[in-house]
């Protein structure tokens, strides 16, 4: 039991931090892509550096699917997912600033975790729904958006990918696949940086609402793992 939960905690781990992942496989098609073309060299970056890379990009195969998956959200769900955002940075400017509070939207609504009191929740909700009336909701994009650093991902994870190839197939100089690879590292942290945000403005979010209304505030079991704290789900509507 404790060696299960120990490899679930290792593996929530990597998947939290996903640049160290990208920069393992970045080392990993460097060594490829610089090391001299001696005969025992060779043959073993040949056997070992695309096992090593497959099991990488493995490990990193639900960045892959979430990248591509959040560029087809659902409206609803991108207006829920501005409502937390908007709610989550006043709980944490205004009511519970020293508190670790997280979320995730859905169709129906979006779950919060980590908030200690749950009228700190509904006064929150109630100052974002005033802030809307206020044309201030620009204000739900978050540089911390787990959407932005998984699309980043996937997205880092796949051009490098198709750099690796192109090396292998060109076999360009050294000088060339030492451009193309801070290229992958600049545009990866673009991605996760002001890239990233005006991607999560444009294809997560949606502020194209007036108002919203909650229907209803309910505590529900967490997410192993994920969620700390105690857990509540927003359900909402929109007019």
């Amino acid at each position: 039991m404790f060696m299960e939960s120990f490899a679930t905690r290792m593996i929530l781990g990597f998947f939290k931090r996903p640049a160290i992942s990208f920069m393992a496989y970045l080392i990993i098609v460097a060594l490829f892509s610089f090391t001299p073309r001696g005969e025992g060299i060779v043959l073993l970056l040949y056997l070992i550096c695309p096992w090593l890379a497959l099991l990488i990009l493995l490990l990193n195969f639900p960045f892959f699917c979430a990248a591509f998956r959040n560029f087809k959200m659902a409206e609803v769900k991108k207006k829920n997912h501005a409502v937390e955002h908007g709610t989550i940075l006043l709980l944490r400017a205004k009511y519970e600033p020293a508190a670790r509070i997280g979320g995730s939207a859905e169709s129906s609504g979006f779950r919060v975790w980590g908030v200690k009191k749950e009228r700190h929740l509904r006064r929150a909700l109630e100052d974002f729904r005033s802030e809307l009336s206020n044309g201030r909701a620009r204000e739900v994009i978050s540089g911390a958006c787990g959407s932005q650093i998984v699309t980043a991902q996937g997205f880092g994870l796949a051009i490098l990918t198709a750099s690796w190839i192109a090396i292998v197939l060109i076999e360009p100089s050294m000088l060339t696949s030492g451009i193309m690879l801070a290229a992958n590292v600049f545009l990866y942290y673009l991605l996760r940086g002001k890239v990233g945000v005006a991607f999560q403005e444009r294809f997560f979010l949606s502020t194209e609402f007036t108002d919203f209304r909650v229907h209803s505030i309910t505590k529900v079991k967490k997410i192993p793992y994920i969620e700390k704290g105690t857990v509540h789900f927003v359900k909402t509507s929109f007019q």
